[in-house]
C-alpha cells in the first residue's frame, strides 16, 4: 500500500494561518519546516479518500497555497518521516523523540530528561505543535513545583499518539486516555508500548458527555454512545482539542475534575483562549493561567 504525501507550501509570515486551518480542519498531525521566506506543511495519508478531502478543501478554502501531491510506497514511509522529524524539547523533564533517535535518546537520559518515543503516524501529536509543546511544558512546570505527585491520576482527553498521558505516566502518574478516533488509539497504545509505561495508562475509544455521532470514516462509523462512561474523578486533566469541543465539553470536563484538581487545555488561538477562559469560569473555575507559543495558547486551570 502507497501513502499519499502532501506538501502546502506558503509564506512563513502567512504559516500560522495555515496551521490553524489545519487543526481545525483535520484529527492527524503534520511536520513543519520553514525554509527562510517559505515555510511548508507535510502531511501523509494511508486513506487516498482522506487526502483527497484535504486537497479539495485547500483549493478552495485558501488558493493561495502551493499544493503538490505524491505517494510513498510503504517501505520507505519511515525514511519519509526521518526527513522531516526533530527533536523537540518540552520544558526541563521531556524531550520528544522518534525511534530511531537512539543516539539522541541516550544524550537526554545523560541531561536528566524523560524521552518520549513516538512513532509518528496519522495520529495528532509528535511534540512539534505548538499546542502539544504547551501542554508538556505546563506539565513540567507542575513537576518542578511539586504540584503532581506519583500515584496521582490523569485524564487524557482526546490522546491523539498518547503523548501527553506517555509523559504523565513516565512520572509516576496513572490514567485514562481517550479519543474517539480508532487509528488514534491503536497509535497510543503503540506508542505506550514504546515508551514501557502500558501498565500505567488505560487506552480506549471514548469521550465525556453525551453521545455522538461521525460520519467519518477516519475516526469511526456512524452513531457513537460513549460506551463505557467515565466515572471517575482526576487530580489532573489534559484537553488538547479545538475551542469549540472545550466549550461544549466543559461541564463534563469540570465535573470529573477533583477538588483541588489541574486542567490544562489547549488545541486553542490565542484570539479564542479568553472566550474559553469565560466558558469555564462560568462552570466555577478561577481565572486560567494563560501560556502562548506562536498562535497558540494553553490554559491551566486549579478547581
Amino acid at each position: 500500500m502507497e501513502l499519499t504525501r502532501i506538501e502546502l507550501t506558503t509564506k512563513t509570515e502567512d504559516v500560522d494561518l495555515l496551521t490553524a486551518y489545519l487543526s481545525a480542519e483535520l484529527r492527524c498531525g503534520w511536520e513543519e519546516q520553514e525554509l527562510g521566506e517559505i515555510s511548508k506543511c507535510v502531511l501523509h495519508f494511508d486513506s487516498k479518500n482522506a487526502a483527497q478531502e484535504l486537497i479539495d478543501k485547500i483549493t478552495k478554502d485558501m488558493p493561495q497555497i502551493k499544493l503538490e501531491k505524491s505517494t510513498v510506497p510503504q517501505t520507505n514511509w519511515i525514511e519519509a518521516w526521518k526527513e522531516f522529524f526533530t527533536p523537540v524539547i518540552c520544558g526541563k523533564h521531556f524531550i520528544v523523540l522518534a525511534p530511531w533517535m537512539e543516539k539522541e535518546k541516550e544524550e537526554a537520559t545523560k541531561n536528566g530528561r524523560f524521552a518520549i518515543v513516538i512513532e509518528p503516524k496519522t495520529a495528532f501529536g509528535t511534540g512539534h505543535h505548538a499546542t502539544t509543546a504547551l501542554c508538556l511544558k505546563a506539565f513540567s512546570r507542575l513537576l518542578e513545583e511539586g504540584k503532581v505527585k506519583t500515584g496521582q491520576r490523569f485524564l487524557d482527553l482526546g490522546t491523539g499518539s498518547g503523548i501527553l498521558a506517555i509523559g504523565a505516566a513516565s512520572q509516576g502518574l496513572s490514567g485514562l486516555a481517550l479519543d474517539i478516533d480508532i487509528m488514534a488509539i491503536e497509535n497510543a497504545l503503540e506508542n505506550a508500548g514504546l515508551n514501557h509505561v502500558e501498565s500505567k495508562i488505560e487506552i480506549r475509544r471514548g469521550s465525556l458527555g453525551p453521545k455522538f455521532t461521525t460520519d467519518n470514516p477516519e475516526v469511526g462509523d456512524g452513531e457513537y454512545d460513549g460506551e463505557s462512561p467515565v466515572t471517575e474523578e482526576f487530580d489532573l486533566i489534559f484537553a488538547n482539542i479545538l475551542a469549540e469541543p472545550l466549550k461544549m465539553l466543559s461541564p463534563h470536563i469540570v465535573k470529573q475534575l477533583k477538588k483541588g484538581g489541574i486542567l490544562i487545555l489547549s488545541g486553542i488561538l490565542k484570539t479564542q483562549a479568553e472566550a474559553v477562559a469565560e466558558v469555564y469560569k462560568k462552570e466555577g473555575l478561577n481565572a486560567p493561567e494563560i501560556q502562548t507559543e506562536a498562535d497558540w495558547a494553553s490554559l491551566l486551570f486549579v478547581k
